[in-house]
């Protein structure tokens, strides 16, 4: 199962921007059927577990969003998901 895919580039365009590697997971429990989600207590926010997340970083969840309805969607695709039908 060789497959790559292009990931759009997502976010505002800024003046000396740097490129960072990152990563996220999403993890899921299929006898439960939930997600595995963080609260951020400043804020009261849900988010991803990830690495490189930076407090001082401009707030843009685009690609966090992105990638959490590709992941339920493929949950869903395999089987794993039953409770959501729509994620999208």
């Amino acid at each position: 199962m060789k497959q790559t895919t292009s990931i759009p580039e997502f976010g505002i365009k800024r003046d000396n921007e740097e490129r960072r590697d990152g990563g996220c997971a999403v993890v899921f429990d299929p006898q439960n059927q939930k997600y595995a989600v963080y609260r951020n207590l400043k804020n009261e926010m849900l988010g991803l577990y990830g690495g490189g997340f930076d407090e001082n970083e401009n707030k843009n969840y685009d690609h966090w969003i992105y990638f959490l309805r590709k992941s339920v969607n493929r949950a869903i695709e395999l089987g794993y998901d039953t409770i959501n039908q729509n994620p999208s």
